[in-house]
């Protein structure tokens, strides 16, 4: 039996990324630590969330980082593993492009100070 996956991006906003099917994993992290296959740092998401995730670096990982926190699936010693950097650190220096990320970006510097 095969498992239908729905983009999780798709699932987060329907108006913002309206393809509910998902075609792509997306490495929250990778780079100089390679990608690491770790639950905190995947995200099942479209070819347009994909894009999207992939033009806009910083906001696409706060977002993905508020997506996995409220499915309990944030692990911050696996993001660490997978990008170098403590989940909080990168929390208190990252500045998003879009105003809409924002409120995302200040619920997760609350529950990781």
């Amino acid at each position: 039996m095969l498992r239908e996956i729905y983009c999780e991006m798709n699932l987060f906003d329907k108006r913002r990324f309206p393809e509910p099917d998902s075609h792509d994993p997306h490495h929250l992290f990778g780079g100089r630590c390679g990608r690491a296959d770790l639950v905190s740092n995947l995200l099942a998401v479209s070819r347009d969330a994909h894009d999207w995730l992939e033009a806009n670096k910083t906001d696409g990982r706060v977002i993905a980082l508020w997506i996995k926190a409220k499915k309990n699936e944030l692990d911050p010693a696996e993001i660490r593993q997978a990008s170098g950097m403590y989940l909080e650190g990168f929390l208190a220096k990252s500045v998003v492009s879009n105003e809409w990320v924002q409120p995302y970006l200040e619920e997760l510097r609350t529950m990781f100070p």
